[in-house]
């Protein structure tokens, strides 16, 4: 197939660059528009910082206030290179012959162009972000004018089932090259740490830990040490006992379930209706429902070292064998063969 994928791609760890990869290595030839890039290089002033900050900070603002006219929050698509950008995507939509285009997020893509690029492709919205993300960039209306789209929470799927989207469940999952047991997996020098913003229910069960006896260390925005990303955030995962995870308010979760899985250490999560249908509780991770539950399984795993890495084993097999990027490709593919 010849595909077009539309997406980020200006850093390199960006998820968009690993499903790209994946389609090239099952033979099929796939164009990149990085549609921030195109926008930015449209862009009249292009002094880097200036223009980007504010560029996120009216985008941000028109997103966020979900009850403005839809005439103000359509406004995003014609400001900071973008309604040139979005002529450019069409232009080349319509000179290409893509048997697939796929949207992935495409938040500055004008929804309303849709209906245009269906006249020469199939076209697949991609979204892996919570459901707060999704009323604020109207994510249904993208889903429902495409010819499928794939939602990685089920109450996603659901909500553009309702909208009459075309609609599948198609999880944000991890590369096995980035993410993998390593060396320090054989000391564990953390006892537990959790990483991720400081949202008040994570602090609330932080702090009822830190008041009873356990040492949480503490990485991301509103904690006390740094954000840590890649290979930092990877060696700590590898040494740490137990890692906490906090999804946030839907049913789903995110990909740091499968980062942490990934690298063959033990997750201990907040229970969400998505790790239920995937995982096996006590065979490939944990989950608690309150502080108490999360005390008494931290300190149960604190002091079983032989359960505790018999099922951090477990969940890397596990989603080593289901869940890498090659999976989520296949699946996609699986659901637009019989039509292209």
């Amino acid at each position: 197939m010849k595909i077009l994928f539309v997406g980020k791609f200006i850093k390199a760890h960006s998820t968009h660059h690993y499903i790209v990869q994946e389609f090239k290595k099952k033979g099929h030839q796939v164009d990149c528009f990085d549609y921030r890039r195109v926008a930015y290089l449209n862009m009249r002033t292009k002094h880097p910082t200036y223009s980007i900050k504010l560029r996120i900070k009216f985008e941000m603002n028109i997103k966020r206030r979900i009850y403005l006219p839809k005439l103000i929050r359509r406004m995003r698509y014609y400001f900071f290179g973008n309604w040139k950008m979005n002529r450019q995507l069409l232009y080349l939509i319509k000179y290409n012959q893509y048997d697939l285009i796929i949207l992935a997020k495409a938040d500055c893509i004008n929804y309303k162009n849709i209906k245009k690029f269906d006249k020469y492709s199939k076209t697949f919205y991609y979204f892996m972000d919570p459901l707060k993300i999704a009323h604020e960039m109207n994510a249904v209306n993208y889903a429902s004018l495409t010819t499928w789209s794939s939602a990685s929470t089920m109450a996603m799927k659901t909500l553009f089932k309702r909208a009459g989207a075309n609609s599948y469940h198609v999880l944000e999952v991890y590369d096995e090259n980035t993410y993998y047991p390593g060396e320090e997996n054989k000391h564990k020098e953390i006892d537990v740490i959790f990483v991720g913003r400081g949202l008040p229910n994570r602090k609330m069960y932080i702090d009822f830990l830190r008041k009873n006896n356990i040492d949480v260390i503490c990485h991301g925005p509103k904690w006390e040490n740094k954000s840590i990303y890649f290979d930092e955030l990877i060696s700590k995962y590898r040494k740490s006992k137990v890692i906490l995870n906090f999804p946030q308010v839907d049913s789903g979760f995110s990909d740091r379930v499968f980062h942490v899985l990934g690298t063959g250490s033990f997750l201990l999560s907040e229970y969400c209706s998505d790790l239920k249908r995937i995982f096996k509780r006590g065979i490939h991770l944990d989950w608690f429902k309150t502080p108490e539950e999360c005390l008494e399984f931290i300190k149960y795993y604190l002091e079983n070292d032989t359960i505790r890495e018999k099922i951090a084993q477990e969940g890397h097999k596990y989603v080593s064998e289901n869940f890498t990027w090659k999976h989520s490709v296949e699946k996609i593919l699986e659901i637009v063969s019989e039509s292209i």
